[in-house]
Order: structure tokens, then C-alpha cells, then sequence
């Protein structure tokens, strides 16, 4: 049969590459396809007992390619030149020459998640997304999208924004290119968020089905989805941030004021440092350092209880405390500030679709809210700080510790859900996987 210098066994079948490169398989062939011709390095054999069986190989050249079952997209590698690949049960992982590694596949359990890495911000949707931005500039988005995945291509980036079923990036020369994938050819819906107004800016933030950006003078451009409540009509003047919410968004003007326009558009009036548009609700970090959150507090995202909220007060001090009870069943208390709001000082705040997530100065983060769709679940005292950056997304949290490593946590009670849920690394609690 000849000489080899690489050999592979999987479930079924096994691969090995001759003295001459050729690669040979044996086994299963029923149900495997031939691997391509050529003269290949390294093979890894993957799948299972079943019908899930795939292979991929490393050409000489360091191309990665696959054959055989690929239902998760387990036998379609990404271009580029890789010095090891690893076949997996539904997912494949290769190392990039430069030492990076790309993984592939079915993520349901996050095993196709970029390892823990250097992360510089977070971008977090409103819907299943979450993507990170590297040192590098390259942009990691390792969450789905609904039930479509949004796939950046390989850039140098200063920023990126997640919406509900698209990404938006700013390139550092301050270009804007939003990127989707719509179930349906031709989408209307998916054109008019692909189309930017042309110009350089310098943020850019995107909504449930809209997104704005701020040009380098300070203007705002929006574009997408201007229905049913004028999402995309922003009013004139010099902004120096926003943010877009579901249905909303609020800028900070040049003086510190906050202007929203949408749905829940009524800001209070004060001097901010930096402003946060959720699902319907939005807060501030005022100048000097207090969180102030208004619309709707169904699900007790304004930090009081709502009517639909597990908050409860106790009568002795419920004109100074607010109190929740724990996951283990212990209660929680916060004090309240004379507009119902929690006390304390803050560096950031972060409105989520309907929970609440700020950054104190010392690091700590103090998450509310989202009592209907994962009671109990912000509890971020679980995980080890301190963190420099928060967001909160739909029914999930991410935060960027001092090193640069992301985490993120939710929890899933509908094990129906048509879409994997995982962390951005492993660094964080989550629920029951569907």
C-alpha cells in the first residue's frame, strides 16, 4: 500500500498522506466523497457513528479543505493559509500561519467561538448578536443573528455595530458598510440597510431596523427602516455620540444635552457624559456620574419596579431600598436616589432590550431588569472583574475586563429557540443550550 507520513482515524473512515503527498481514504466510503486531488501536509478525520462524517486536509500550499457531511458548515473552511486543522464531531478548527485560529461549524455549545483574545469595545445587538472588536481591527461576530449569521469580511476597523439582523462597521479611513443576510433574496428590508449615505464618519450605531452615523463634523446620517415611528428622520445640529436603540435613537449634543427621536423620544433634560438607547427604554450617565433612565419599565429596566417586574420593596425601607430576590433565594437590595433611580457613581451605562447594565468606577457592574424573559439572571457579582466596558444586548450581557478578554452571560427558557445561543469565550455563566 505504500509509505505515509500522516495518518488520521475517525468513527468511520480513516485518511493518510503518502511519502508523495497523495492522500488516501479508507472505510465508509458509502457515505463519504472522495477528498480532492492534490498534495496535501496534514488530514484530521471528523464526525461521528452516524451520517455527520467529514474530513479536512491541509494542501501543501496551507490551504484548508474539506469533503463529506457539512448539514453546520463543517466542510466549508475559510481562504487563507493555515499549519494545522482538527476535525470535530459538527465543527472544524485550524491555526493560521500567523498563529490565529479560525473555527467553523455547528457553535451550539460555543466550540465554534474565537478562543479568549484582546478585545478594545463590544458591539451587541438587539437581537442573538454580539461582535467584538480586536486590537488588530479585525472584527469577531460569534453570535447568530436570528437564524441567519452575519459574516464580516477580514478588515481593518475602529468600530462595529450590531443590530438586529445586521452588523455595521466603520473602517478606520471612516467608511460605513453594513453587512446582513436576509432569508429572502432581494430583500427590500436588507437593501435599505446595506445603502449608507456616502461621507466619512466617525460612529455609527445600529438599531432593531435602522441605523445612524455621526459624521467627522459632528451631523448625523440615518438610513434603514423609517417606520412606524420616524426612527430615521434626525434633527439638525452638532452631536458628539448616539445610540440606537430598537425603535429609537439618542445623541449627545455638544452642550450635554440628550436628544432622542422614535418611539419613548422624551429625554430629561440635564448635562450627560454619554447616553444609551435600549428597547424602549434609554439611560445616562450624567456629568456627575448618576444613572438616569427613562421610558417604558415594564420589565424593571429603569432600576424601580415595574408591572410586569419580580421586584418587590420592603415596607421598612422602601423609601431608601429597592429589593430583589437572588437565584439561591437570598434578597438583594440597592438604595434608591430621590428619583427612584439607584444610587451611586458611574463611568458607563448600557440599555439592553429590557434589562439595565452600568459600569461603576472601581470596575463593578450593577445589572436590573429583564424580570419576564430571565428572572434572576443579572447577577455579573458571578463573574471575576474589574471591567473597563458593558453592553447589554437582548436577554444578554457582555463586558470587556481591564485585560482586554470579553465575556458574556444570558439565559435561554425557550428550548425551541431555532438558533444556537453561546458566549462570546468561555469566560462567562449561560443558561441551558437549546
Amino acid at each position: 500500500m505504500g509509505t505515509f507520513r500522516a495518518i488520521d482515524a475517525g468513527a468511520r473512515e480513516t485518511c493518510a498522506i503518502a511519502d508523495s503527498g497523495k492522500l488516501v481514504c479508507w472505510g465508509n466510503e458509502a457515505n463519504r466523497s472522495s477528498p480532492p486531488p492534490g498534495r496535501y501536509q496534514a488530514v484530521s478525520v471528523g464526525g461521528g457513528v452516524w451520517l455527520e462524517d467529514h474530513a479536512c486536509a491541509l494542501r501543501e500550499s496551507g490551504e484548508a479543505v474539506c469533503w463529506g457531511e457539512s448539514q453546520n458548515g463543517q466542510a466549508e473552511p475559510p481562504e487563507g493559509q493555515y499549519r494545522s486543522v482538527s476535525a470535530g464531531l459538527w465543527h472544524t478548527c485550524a491555526v493560521r500561519e500567523a498563529g490565529a485560529v479560525d473555527c467553523w461549524g455547528n457553535n451550539a455549545l460555543g466550540q465554534s467561538s474565537a478562543l479568549p483574545g484582546r478585545y478594545v469595545s463590544l458591539g451587541m445587538g438587539h437581537g442573538a448578536g454580539a461582535c467584538g472588536l480586536r486590537e488588530s481591527g479585525e472584527v469577531d461576530c460569534m453570535l447568530v443573528n436570528g437564524v441567519v449569521r452575519v459574516e464580516i469580511p477580514l478588515g481593518q476597523y475602529q468600530a462595529v455595530s450590531v443590530g438586529s439582523l445586521h452588523v455595521c462597521t466603520l473602517s478606520k479611513s471612516g467608511k460605513v458598510e453594513c453587512w446582513g443576510r436576509s432569508l429572502i433574496n432581494d430583500d427590500p428590508f436588507d437593501r435599505a440597510m446595506r445603502d449608507v449615505p456616502p461621507g466619512t464618519y466617525q460612529a455609527v450605531s445600529v438599531g432593531g431596523g435602522h441605523a445612524c452615523a455621526l459624521t467627522a463634523q459632528g451631523e448625523i446620517a440615518c438610513w434603514g427602516s423609517n417606520q412606524p415611528f420616524g426612527q430615521t428622520d434626525a434633527p439638525p445640529g452638532r452631536f458628539r455620540s448616539l445610540d440606537s436603540g430598537r425603535f429609537h435613537t439618542c445623541a449627545l449634543g455638544d452642550g450635554g444635552g440628550v436628544t432622542c427621536w422614535g418611539l419613548k423620544a422624551d429625554a430629561p433634560p440635564g448635562t450627560f457624559a454619554s447616553v444609551s438607547a435600549g428597547g424602549v427604554h434609554s439611560c445616562a450617565v450624567s456629568t456627575g456620574g448618576e444613572v438616569v433612565c427613562w421610558g417604558d419599565n415594564g420589565e424593571g429596566q429603569l432600576g424601580t419596579p415595574g408591572p410586569h417586574s419580580h421586584l418587590w420593596r420592603n415596607e421598612e425601607t422602601r423609601k431608601r431600598y429597592a429589593c430583589e430576590a437572588g437565584l439561591s433565594g437570598e434578597t438583594v437590595c440597592w438604595p434608591l436616589g430621590a428619583g427612584g433611580q439607584r444610587q451611586g457613581t458611574y463611568v458607563a451605562v448600557s440599555a439592553g432590550s429590557s434589562h439595565t447594565c452600568a459600569l461603576r468606577e472601581t470596575g463593578a457592574l450593577d445589572c436590573w431588569g429583564g424580570e419576564l424573559t430571565s428572572r434572576g439572571l443579572w447577577k455579573p457579582e458571578e463573574l471575576e472583574g474589574p471591567y473597563r466596558e458593558v453592553g447589554a444586548g437582548h436577554a444578554k450581557t457582555c463586558a470587556l475586563r481591564e485585560s482586554g478578554e470579553a465575556v458574556c452571560w444570558m439565559e435561554v427558557q425557550d428550548s425551541a429557540l431555532p438558533y444556537p445561543v453561546f458566549p462570546l469565550t468561555t469566560g462567562g455563566p449561560r443558561g441551558p443550550t437549546p
